[in-house]
């Protein structure tokens, strides 16, 4: 479900601020990619709202937060009547935890540690295996 609403919005920023309608895949790989590491950065410290700096620690471009409108909102805090700045949030703590998860998916995939490659390399091994036993039998 989340999946699905992902690609839904992405297309929806596709069409409503670009020209050219093929989908670019590495830039939109790298949008997925530094809005899951904010979703997962701020998980980790707590905090469902977060401001323009982590957006700027994430690799996203503050100007463009308008473009993710489906995926996080953008908030004018005022406190006692003083302007204090733009506060943002995903649309959905559910959404944020889906960005995060998938963020950490993404991470092992692009970037694996020597435990995921110990184990695809025995998973490999494994499977040849048994492949071989099969084949055999």
């Amino acid at each position: 479900m989340f999946t699905h609403f992902l690609i839904y919005q992405i297309k929806q920023r596709i069409q409503k601020y670009q020209e050219n309608i093929d989908i670019d895949l590495q830039q939109t790989t790298e949008n997925v990619f530094s809005l899951g590491k904010l979703a997962f950065q701020q998980l980790e410290k707590g905090n469902l709202i977060f401001y323009e700096d982590d957006l700027r620690e994430c690799g996203i471009d503050v100007r463009e937060v308008s473009v993710y409108s489906g995926l996080c909102t953008q908030i004018f805090r005022e406190e006692f009547g003083l302007y204090l700045g733009k506060v943002y949030s995903f649309v959905h703590l559910s959404f944020q935890e889906f960005l995060a998860a998938l963020f950490k998916f993404l991470s092992l995939i692009l970037k694996p540690t020597k435990h995921f490659k110990l184990f695809s390399s025995t998973m490999t091994d494994l499977l040849k295996k048994r492949s071989g036993q099969s084949l055999a039998e």
